[in-house]
């Protein structure tokens, strides 16, 4: 498991001081208990203090896993209230990370690359949660050298994730043959890159050198990460070491670190509903693919479209006076209407007019009425000599 942060929530004040002074560990042996053996200490909680009920602990550290250690052997000098010195408990309710997809079974796919070696340097060596530091070469994937001008690895996801970022660990001594590489996401798993149904995402600065460690922003919704590596043509570099005759790409391990579709942020959380199919930007929780109202703006998803009004948005504004907006909560016009129309949401016509539109002239109706704004009829009668519901027909001179 890669851990990038950690967070634990306490049920009560008095369990909450009663860890005060304590310590995080993280290790790779299954066998390790704190505070003894092959872990290593990430964190200690200031014992001047009390701690919080929710605690945001950063790690950073590639490891298989963690430890919450509490001790009170001797007892800690604190003026934290309720801390209790006799003994040591640890009581958390919830513990939330950002992590590797790479390695979560539930996300892990397939990994594949151009001309691949056959056996110990396969593509998913780089996806096996192993650094070449640690384990030797036999944990990297290299493509065949000397083959082509274009190289590429590739790992297919087995469901959509909210990438946040790469971190990506060459091989020692080849990393300037990387000059310029590129990295895309795709969502198809027969994607190969460059070509067009993936999208790019970040491409190495050929004015300099790549380094054997480096994190790749993504943020993006996607169901793989591809590394594209070209010398057609070769690129105009003054790196020392870069290979212009043939591509390869050499990686020891590509961490993908995110979160699980619909969740954000350190440590994952659900995106909001506000946000269209729950989906949101990586970091934090903004609704960049669209809202799921139809007519709000995003990524906020909190302000309606210009000319929509109502909680969700719902409805169109009247017909405001040119080059003016109705208020996008109450639907009145600020400025007043366009002619013809009237209200203060200019939505109903202005006396004397009817149709959808408010396009038609009312009829004669009787002194001091006016028609229906929709049907024109004029509900008290018509003026002396006209007749008919809308009293457009001039009556007859012999029924005069």
């Amino acid at each position: 498991m890669t851990e990038q942060k950690k967070k634990h929530s306490l049920q009560t004040i008095s369990a909450v001081n009663r860890h005060t002074g304590f310590s995080v560990f993280v290790f790779d042996d299954s066998s390790f208990t704190p505070p003894y053996g092959y872990g290593e200490k990430v964190y200690s909680h200031n014992p001047s203090t009390c701690p919080q009920v929710e605690m945001n602990i950063t790690v950073n550290k590639v490891t298989q896993g963690i430890a919450l250690y509490n001790s009170k052997n001797p007892p800690l000098d604190t003026n934290c209230t309720e801390y209790e010195p006799t003994f040591a408990t640890i009581e958390i309710c919830e513990v939330l990370v950002i992590e590797n997809i790479a390695l979560n079974m539930e996300y892990k796919g397939i990994a594949s690359n151009s001309y691949p070696f056959v056996g110990k340097y396969a593509a998913d060596k780089a996806v096996d949660g192993h650094l070449q530091e640690k384990s030797g070469e036999d944990t990297c994937s290299f493509t065949q050298a000397e083959v082509s001008k274009t190289a590429w690895w590739k790992f297919t996801l087995r469901r959509l994730a909210n990438i946040a970022y790469l971190q990506i660990y060459f091989r020692k001594g080849t990393v300037n043959r990387h000059t310029g590489f590129s990295v895309f996401v795709f969502n198809e798993s027969s994607y190969t890159p460059p070509s067009h149904n993936g999208a790019k995402v970040f491409t190495q600065n050929r004015l300099s050198c790549p380094s054997q460690e480096m994190r790749v922003d993504v943020n993006k919704l996607a169901k793989g990460i591809a590394i594209f590596n070209s010398k057609d043509p070769p690129l105009s570099t003054s790196c020392e070491g870069y290979e212009p005759s043939f591509a390869t790409t050499e990686v020891c391990e590509v961490m993908v670190m995110g979160c699980k579709s619909h969740h954000y942020g350190e440590p994952c959380v659900s995106c909001s509903t506000k946000c269209l199919n729950r989906q949101c930007d990586v970091d934090d929780g903004s609704c960049i693919y669209g809202c799921s109202a139809r007519f709000m703006n995003p990524p906020g998803c909190s302000i309606c479209n210009i000319g929509y009004y109502g909680q969700n948005c719902e409805h169109m504004c009247g017909k405001c006076k040119p080059g003016t907006y109705c208020n996008n909560i109450t639907g009145i016009c600020p400025n007043g209407c366009q002619n013809r129309w009237n209200g203060l949401k200019c939505d109903v016509c202005k006396n004397g007019y009817y149709d959808i539109n408010c396009t038609r002239t009312c009829g004669h109706c009787k002194p001091g009425t006016y028609c229906h704004n929709i049907t024109g009829i004029c509900p008290e009668g018509c003026d002396d000599h006209w007749n008919g519901s809308q009293c457009d027909s001039m009556c007859n001179s012999e029924n005069l």
